[in-house]
């Protein structure tokens, strides 16, 4: 099984619940940077954002020449029986002007990982759709590379998997099993895109599955355009059964609630007593 379920008393009664995620199995995280560069790349300004266990990042180079911008997002305003699904996005842009032997790389990344525990009493099979969007410029040969706006979409079991902003770490490091996962690019059309894509992937009762996902844009060149800015996006086909992870409460709070209904009763029963003596 990818994830163990455990049984917990509530009030006297057994209730079998998913095993607990950690908060550094979730997250969201950008970074973005710039360089000028002439035979070499020299780093012109940075920045970066988020982390394992936040809900939401964000970060940009604003001033010319060469901007890039990038936002992640997964949401942790939600409630037992909404599932929320991540929001990712990076933006990168070339100079405005350029100078004689010179050029700018503008450079940004988005990633998030969210992780879904299947609460069935049969095994169900399910489909994870997602999209990705924007407007790439047609290559120009570049020495220092073209535009280009590209995600990744993988899938893990819950067996060491944790929050990490390189997908390179996750695979070849951390190597939790891989369920399902796909890398694709937006074509250099110069024209708005869409590019759609699934994975499908069955679960046992009890079983979890977490969603890493990247956005990655880069350019170089004058007037040039790798937009992929708030445009990858997740939806379960049917999520009947799936809650987020992150969401079910730690053993530490289901002990509080046992203590506290516990409390409560004898004192509903100590009252009734009060009132109904023998």
């Amino acid at each position: 099984m990818l994830a163990s379920m455990r049984t917990v008393a509530i009030a006297g009664w057994f209730v079998t619940l998913p095993a607990p995620v950690g908060a550094a199995q979730f997250g969201a995280s950008v970074d973005v940077a710039r360089a000028k560069c002439t035979t070499f790349c020299q780093s012109d300004g940075s920045a970066l954002n988020g982390g394992d266990g936040q809900p939401s990042a964000f970060a940009s180079l604003a001033a010319a020449p060469g901007q890039a911008g990038a936002s992640a997002q997964v949401d942790l305003n939600g409630v037992i029986g909404t599932l929320m699904m991540p929001t990712l996005g990076a933006k990168a842009l070339g100079a405005t002007v350029g100078a004689a032997g010179q050029d700018y790389y503008s450079f940004a990344r988005a990633v998030a990982a969210d992780g879904y525990v299947y609460t069935g009493a049969t095994p169900k099979s399910f489909s994870l759709q997602f999209l990705l969007a924007g407007m790439v410029s047609p290559p120009a040969g570049n020495f220092f590379g073209d535009p280009q706006v590209s995600a990744a979409v993988y899938l893990f079991g819950a067996q060491n998997f944790q929050y990490r902003q390189l997908l390179s770490t996750i695979l070849f490091e951390d190597m939790p099993p891989v369920i399902a996962g796909t890398e694709i690019p937006l074509p250099p059309t110069g024209n708005p895109e869409q590019v759609p894509g699934m994975l499908n992937f069955t679960l046992q009762p009890g079983e979890s599955v977490f969603l890493f996902a990247h956005v990655v844009a880069s350019t170089t060149g004058v007037g040039t355009t790798a937009d992929g800015f708030q445009t990858l996006t997740f939806s379960f086909v049917d999520p009947t059964g799936l809650v987020n992870a992150r969401l079910i409460p730690e053993p530490k709070m289901w002990l509080l609630l046992t203590i506290g209904l516990g409390v409560l009763g004898l004192t509903r029963f100590a009252s009734w007593r009060r009132f109904h003596p023998s």
